[in-house]
């Protein structure tokens, strides 16, 4: 068997060496908070389908993003202005127009949500 690192020597926990460490345990950044958050039963990044008025230019179809561009699919209008869904990629600053529909769609650049863990001192710069 392997030696397993104590609190004094470093490591966050002391588990004896009899079991595999969890995702949480070796993850950093947004990895590690979107794991926080499912554990915690909060949402980190919207994952269902957006549904709001058709998108025009002077009404855009407003799509939240923590990382300046993000992956969207169109699928049309109500009823008979459904279409297969269309992929392509929203940018910051660079709207886009749906070449089968004509909706159009507008980058919202947010912050990442703020998880807290209970009992974890969170950074402060």
């Amino acid at each position: 068997m392997f030696p397993t690192a104590t609190k004094e020597q470093g490591s966050l926990y002391n588990d004896g060496g009899d079991t595999i460490p969890h995702d949480i345990d070796h993850s950093t950044g947004v990895a590690q908070a979107e794991l926080v958050a499912d554990k915690l039963g909060q949402s980190f990044f919207q994952q269902g389908l957006q549904i709001g008025s058709f998108g025009t230019v002077e009404d855009p179809c407003m799509v939240e993003s923590t990382l300046g561009y993000r992956i969207v699919g169109c699928t049309g209008g109500e009823g008979g202005e459904e279409h297969d869904i269309a992929w392509f990629e929203l940018h910051q600053d660079r709207p886009c127009l749906c070449d089968v529909c004509g909706q159009y769609f507008e980058l919202q650049a947010t912050a990442p949500p703020n998880v807290v863990v209970p009992g974890v001192a969170q950074d402060v710069h």
